[in-house]
């Protein structure tokens, strides 16, 4: 038995019930949405013999703008299409603000002309003037921009209503993990920036297209594609900071991992160290004063033995960064450092 097909009718209202329909489209992956309790705006699925078949109240929102008397609402809708449907309508109690026919199933075939590859960078100015070899290709990175694009060549059906017709475009680079990438235009050809695709071993592109009203989707067949792995940055101290002595040293750190969601554990993962001192971990941590003189801070990313997925074996992904910053010694007395004695006393 076909899954059930439900459209999803949405757009923009204004104070004078125009609609603008935008993105309208229908799916079968979707069997409970919230319910608009209170609406006075619904969705209804009429037969040729003008039969109401089905009636759903549509969620309102409002949207902020900053011009007096343009206020706006989003609208949206599911509603249930059965066979016997040949139009669908918006009404606000027995005013009709907009109607269209809902034409035949759409078709999309999509192809994978050109598989994507991984733009690649060098390392910060602050590793290579550690000595790091920027030429090795252990030494690079990557994550940046450049590469070369993932390109579709589509074959879709003709458009209902080829002003509302669009395509959107998910990446999916593993079991649950998806990506939007692309919504625009109906177009023959598409080219996706490499930097936008986390990687995997099982990496596809997935092509959904609306005629206007109903939608159709396609997929890739299979492609590896290499992971950005963690890329790790230490945002304080800056690198060539000077921290004057008997201060407490604040460190602060972020890192993306495209290809992993983040977990309850994920601030177990960034480990601090000073000198190769395990200080503390997480995005911040605080470190009591140190020394005078010239100190390494570093951030390193913690590999989980529990995760499917690893990014040790990618060479060019970021598994630790560092900087180097300077304790200077004190001029003067720190104010918690004054003799027994109170200087202010004799005033």
């Amino acid at each position: 038995m076909p899954e059930r097909e439900y459209l999803l009718i949405r757009g923009r209202l204004n104070r004078a019930d125009d609609f603008t329909p935008r993105r309208c489209g229908s799916t079968a992956f979707i069997h409970h949405w919230p319910r608009a309790e209170g609406s006075d705006v619904f969705v209804d699925t009429i037969s040729r013999d003008g039969t109401v078949l089905r009636s759903e109240p549509a969620l309102i929102e409002s949207e902020r703008v900053c011009a007096p008397g343009e206020e706006t609402w989003r609208v949206r809708a599911y509603v249930a299409l059965d066979a016997e449907a040949a139009e669908v309508r918006l009404r606000r109690g027995g005013r009709v603000l907009w109607e269209i026919r809902i034409p035949d199933p759409p078709e999309v075939r999509v192809a994978l002309e050109a598989v994507p590859v991984r733009g690649v960078g060098a390392k910060p100015s602050s590793d290579r003037r550690r000595g790091a070899n920027s030429d090795s290709e252990d030494e690079a990175t990557s994550g940046f921009p450049g590469g070369k694009p993932a390109v579709l060549a589509l074959d879709t059906s003709e458009a209902a209503e080829p002003d509302l017709a669009y395509v959107t475009v998910v990446h999916q680079w593993g079991d649950g993990r998806f990506r939007t990438v692309h919504i625009g235009p109906a177009e023959r050809t598409l080219r996706i920036p490499a930097d936008q695709l986390p990687g995997g071993r099982e990496c596809r592109l997935i092509v959904i297209y609306s005629n206007g009203i109903r939608s159709a989707t396609a997929a890739t067949d299979s492609f590896r594609l290499e992971a950005i792995g963690p890329v790790l940055s230490i945002t304080r101290p800056g690198d060539g900071a000077q921290i004057p002595e008997g201060t407490p040293l604040t460190l602060e750190g972020l890192v993306q991992d495209p290809e992993r969601p983040a977990t309850p554990r994920e601030a177990e993962r960034l480990v601090w160290t000073v000198d190769g001192r395990e200080v503390g971990s997480g995005p911040v941590a605080s470190v009591d004063p140190l020394e005078a003189g010239e100190h390494t801070v570093g951030l390193s990313y913690r590999s989980m033995d529990e995760d499917a997925l690893t990014h040790r074996d990618d060479s060019r992904g970021s598994s630790g960064t560092m900087v180097r910053i300077v304790v200077a010694e004190a001029t003067a007395v720190p104010a918690n450092a004054w003799p027994d004695r109170n200087p202010f006393a004799d005033l």
